[in-house]
């Protein structure tokens, strides 16, 4: 379930750019541009991109659930 915590990217072709959380390595982001994005970076702690997850284990049927801590939720079953 790390990729709930993981930094975000959004790409939209109207208009054109590419939004990613700080968090990815200015490396990534130098390619990103290099390659001709409109690149924007903006605070992880802005939490423009949230999300909630649920995970069944095949194996043995247990139920796994993530909530992403840019909402401040916690992950509870019923």
């Amino acid at each position: 379930m790390e990729a709930v915590e993981a930094p975000r990217v959004h790409h939209q072709l109207m208009p054109d750019l590419v939004d990613i959380e700080s968090g990815f390595a200015s490396s990534e982001i130098k390619f990103l541009k290099t390659r001709g994005h409109n690149v924007t970076v903006f605070d992880i702690s802005l939490g423009k991109a949230e999300v909630q997850a649920v995970k069944r284990e095949m194996v043995d049927g247990l139920i796994y659930a993530a909530s992403d801590s840019r909402k401040h939720g916690v992950a509870a079953g019923y």
